[in-house]
């Protein structure tokens, strides 16, 4: 019994970790467009990642465009496929990846949660 106490309290706050990431202040689970873009510079061991979603953005601001934790530090990606495989988590599909040179690729992906009447009431507002 106290495994499965344990084991449900670990899996919560795992779940709670993941619906905490954001980017420039959205939780990535209220991302509510159909594809965003991935853009990687791998230079180093580790990748820079920052995302397009068609957010406002302002000039040398990487505040709106990286991926941030619960505690507002950003989030460390170790290859474009780790980033992949995070965003797959919260619904979303690879469609298209494109190497720009030897250290810098991008790649869009679609939301499989995205409900286009959503939009079209936002777009109305």
């Amino acid at each position: 019994m106290k495994k499965a106490l344990i084991l449900a309290a670990l899996s919560f706050l795992g779940f709670s970790a993941m619906q905490a990431q954001t980017v420039g202040d959205v939780p990535i689970k209220n991302i509510d467009v159909a594809y965003l873009q991935i853009n990687v510079s791998a230079p180093l061991k580790k990748a820079i990642v920052t995302l397009d979603f068609g957010q406002s953005t302002k000039l040398l601001a990487l505040k709106s465009v990286l991926v941030k934790d619960e505690k507002g530090e950003t989030v460390v990606f170790n290859s474009l496929i780790d980033a992949v495989n995070f965003f797959a988590n919260y619904g979303f599909r690879l469609v298209s990846v494109n190497t720009i040179d030897s250290i810098t690729s991008t790649c869009v992906m679609e939301n499989t949660n995205f409900k286009p009447a959503k939009a079209s009431e936002a777009a109305k507002k």
